[in-house]
Order: structure tokens, then C-alpha cells, then sequence
């Protein structure tokens, strides 16, 4: 009886082919799915004269049928008897560098908080000065975030 090894070996290629073919797949697609890990609460990066400031990650539906973009949220909460104006820059910091670490006008936030009150950003962003983008899982690649910062406070 004559067996036939070449068939065997085709098989055997074309199987283990197309399991690489999956693998690589599965992988990217692994990849692209890993998300930042977004909260409704609130966590305090910075406290200073009164002044709190909370940060947290929220995804928003900026446009119809595209993945929600990803920003970092600031609420500022006055806990003093006093209205205070306060200008800062909201400072984003990333694996492969930081976006505001060095003075820049698209980071720098002024703002006047009444007596006992809070600020705070949500998804309605249009021209809100409390909320930057962090990720656009849209497009591919983009820095990796790691934290939000505040620099350069002045509370007047």
C-alpha cells in the first residue's frame, strides 16, 4: 500500500497557514480593542488653598456611527467662603511624553468659581474649557495615557 506523504504536507501547511492568518487577526483586533478605563467617579489629582481638583476619564458620542472619543474631565470644587479666580494648565501626561508639561496656550484654563461651588465638565463640550481630549479610538495608533495633571496654578 502506497501512502501519499505530499498531501499530508499540503494539509498540513495550508492549516497551519491559516491558523497564523487567525492568530495575527485575533491579535491586532485584541490590540485595537484595549480602551482606557473610563468612571463616573470623580478621583482628586491636586488639592491646594481650598481649591479641589478631581479628574476622570468619560467616553463621549461626538459623531454618529464613529467610536466614542475618549477626553479626561476636570470638576473643580471651591470650598471656601470667598468667589476665586483660578488659571492652571491641565496637563496631560502620556507613556511617549507629556501634552502641557511645558507652558502651552491650548492647555492653559482660567476660571471664576463662586463661593462654596463646583465646576465640573461633562459631554455637552462644546467650548467647555474642563475637558481635553485623550483618545480617538477612530484612528489608529496614539499615545498611550497614563494620568491627568494640573501645573501652573494661580488662585487669585
Amino acid at each position: 500500500m502506497k501512502t501519499n506523504y505530499n498531501l499530508g504536507m499540503i494539509n498540513y501547511k495550508k492549516i497551519k497557514n491559516v491558523l497564523f492568518v487567525l492568530s495575527l487577526i485575533i491579535s491586532v483586533h485584541s490590540f485595537a480593542q484595549q480602551k482606557l478605563k473610563t468612571s463616573e467617579n470623580w478621583s482628586l489629582i491636586k488639592e491646594q488653598n481650598g481649591i479641589n481638583f478631581y479628574s476622570r476619564l468619560c467616553e463621549c458620542d461626538m459623531i454618529e456611527g464613529q467610536k466614542k472619543l475618549v477626553y479626561s474631565f476636570l470638576k473643580i470644587e471651591n470650598t471656601t467662603n470667598q468667589a476665586l479666580s483660578i488659571s492652571f494648565d491641565h496637563v496631560l501626561a502620556f507613556k511617549e511624553g507629556c501634552d502641557g508639561c511645558v507652558p502651552n496656550p491650548e492647555c492653559a484654563v482660567s476660571v471664576n468659581i463662586p463661593a462654596n461651588a463646583a465646576l465640573e465638565a461633562d459631554c455637552n463640550i462644546n467650548g467647555h474649557v474642563l475637558s481635553r481630549i485623550v483618545a480617538n479610538p477612530n484612528l489608529l495608533g496614539g499615545w498611550s495615557f497614563e494620568k491627568t495633571l494640573i501645573k501652573n496654578l494661580q488662585i487669585k
